[in-house]
């Protein structure tokens, strides 16, 4: 499963006519702890921040035990634009 699906190249379009260089250089970096700290813990309750509906609620019960590996994972996701099966039988 690739993540460069139309509409994440459609955003990609949009945000290069849109946003500044720096912006824009910016989504292209990992995302660091404070960033996930301040998505997970200041996101809206019963809301699922990406494809495997895994509510913030999860992951702030949890969030000693997981945050460095959803991190990692979330990373290298990131970096490598695909999800490989074996992890995604590990979210499942």
């Amino acid at each position: 499963m690739t993540l460069k699906c139309e509409c994440l190249r459609r955003v990609e379009e949009e945000a290069s006519t849109v946003a500044p260089k720096d912006v824009r250089e910016g989504l292209e970096t990992p995302i660091t702890d404070g960033e996930w700290y301040l998505a997970v813990h200041q996101g809206a309750p019963n809301k699922s921040p990406g494809w495997d509906e895994i509510t913030l609620e999860y992951y702030k019960m949890y969030w000693g035990f997981n945050k460095d590996v959803t991190l990692k994972f979330y990373n290298q996701m990131f970096q490598e634009t695909k999800i490989t099966a074996a992890k995604k039988k590990q979210v499942y």
